[in-house]
């Protein structure tokens, strides 16, 4: 590759060759763009010349990507979205431009909550994005720090590095859960009478390591609460609740996730256990127009849900 026919590139060449390797198409790649198909040309030649390399080999069906252009187009999208979000006006953003993956780690109850509204929302405002929606896990504010997610949706982890920065969404609670018609349903209870049945948590979800909340549980009812099922996965936890007369003890969210399978059980602590709720990214990242639109987003959908 020429270095120096490098620095003449200008962003219009760089948006020719994605298009190109989208559509294999020069005409269309004209008629998306705006442009003549002699334009296109002239900027494929500059292309070649730069990269030292044919790029795209013509035959019957258009345009085949060389093993180079492979290369490229597979970091490209990603490196000019930044770019252009760098040099971008705050006022300009325009979430319709981006063409990059968008990735979000949310607690699974967040997941089952907001997660299909959030993706519909998304496509909705910046139809070319990819969105990748995961659980939060023990590598979650690892991940933030390499910036492999974008941000993160969950409890107040304690002792999180300085360089993640945290913003409150709602302050959630500590809840008890069972199905329909369990013994407990109806009146209030004392703490101990937890002690007669199966609990149940839902594993990664309240966060032992940092807000402590079985601790504190013990600790304003005196007793020493046993834990019979740790669940991976939400949904089955629910299932179990559902099947059973186990305790299922979490988020205040599951109610809202599962309102026909679950019935809150009112426990008489002597207050409610709170455990603040969050949306996590980067410090340095905070004002980056993407992040704030899609903060804009998050804070709008859990508004309408977490009442």
């Amino acid at each position: 590759m020429n270095s120096n026919r490098l620095e003449k590139l200008e962003i219009h060449h760089l948006k020719v060759f994605i298009s190109l390797y989208q559509v294999q198409n020069t005409s269309k790649t004209a008629e998306s763009l705006g442009l003549t198909q002699s334009a296109i040309s002239r900027t494929l030649k500059k292309l070649r010349d730069t990269f030292d390399d044919p790029l795209f080999i013509r035959n019957k069906a258009g345009l085949v990507p060389t093993e180079y252009a492979d290369n490229l187009y597979s970091r490209l999208p990603d490196a000019l979205d930044s770019l252009l979000l760098t040099f971008q006006p705050q006022g300009f953003f325009s979430p319709r431009d981006l063409s990059e993956e968008l990735r979000i780690a949310l607690h699974p109850s967040a997941l089952k909550l907001i997660g299909p509204e959030l993706y519909m929302r998304i496509k909705s405002e910046a139809p070319k994005v990819k969105v990748r929606l995961d659980n939060c896990d023990s590598g979650t504010s690892v991940s933030l720090l390499n910036g492999n997610i974008h941000m993160a949706l969950n409890h107040e982890i304690l002792g999180q590095p300085k360089e993640i920065y945290r913003e409150n969404l709602f302050t959630d609670e500590l809840c008890i859960y069972a199905r329909k018609q369990h013994p407990l349903a109806t009146d209030a209870h004392p703490p101990k009478a937890l002690k007669r049945f199966d609990l149940a948590v839902c594993i990664g979800t309240e966060v032992e390591d940092g807000m402590k909340v079985k601790a504190q549980a013990e600790m304003m009812s005196d007793i020493e609460y046993s834990i019979d099922l740790r669940c991976g996965d939400l949904q089955t936890a629910v299932d179990v609740i559902s099947a059973s007369d186990t305790i299922l003890i979490g988020s205040k969210m599951y109610l809202a996730c599962y309102p026909n399978s679950l019935q809150k059980i009112d426990i008489s602590f002597s207050k409610s256990i709170e455990v603040p709720f969050s949306i996590s990214i980067l410090q340095k990242n905070r004002n980056n127009s993407l992040n704030m639109w899609l903060r804009k987003i998050i804070t709008e959908i859990m508004a309408e849900k977490v009442k």
